[in-house]
């Protein structure tokens, strides 16, 4: 436990000489990016509520609009759009008017995709890219 003494000293003393450099830092930058990562998380969220309930109703499946400039996830079943996610004030006939529907895509083929995914990554993890 003798490291003990000397971490704390070290961790004081750097704190003492870069913690007003820090604050300025946090306070220019740093609640902007925390922002931008919860955003970040709030659109997964979003993306993977819609495909969970894309797979509730018959023939379902996920389109990817841009509304306001953030990503909408519009829930089809069959060529009906059922709901979408984040949920907005905006009409889904209003939302998916000028929408290319070949694009959407079923929870299996989502999933195929993140499986493929998972796959190059571990291949190439392991050297064999």
């Amino acid at each position: 436990m003798s490291w003990v003494g000397p971490v704390a000293k070290g961790v004081a003393k750097y704190g003492v000489k870069y913690g007003p450099q820090a604050k300025i830092l946090w306070d220019n930058g740093g609640k902007h990016a925390q922002e931008v990562a919860r955003e970040r998380v709030r659109a997964m969220a979003a993306r993977r509520t819609a495909f969970e309930k894309a797979e509730t109703v018959v023939a379902g499946s996920v389109l990817k609009q841009i509304y306001s400039g953030k990503q909408v996830w519009v829930v089809f079943s069959g060529d009906e759009p059922v709901d979408a996610f984040p949920g907005n004030s905006v009409d889904l006939g209003e939302l998916v008017k000028h929408a290319d529907l070949s694009a959407r895509v079923t929870p299996e083929e989502h999933r195929g995709g993140q499986l493929r995914q998972r796959a190059l990554q571990i291949r190439e993890r392991r050297g064999r890219a």
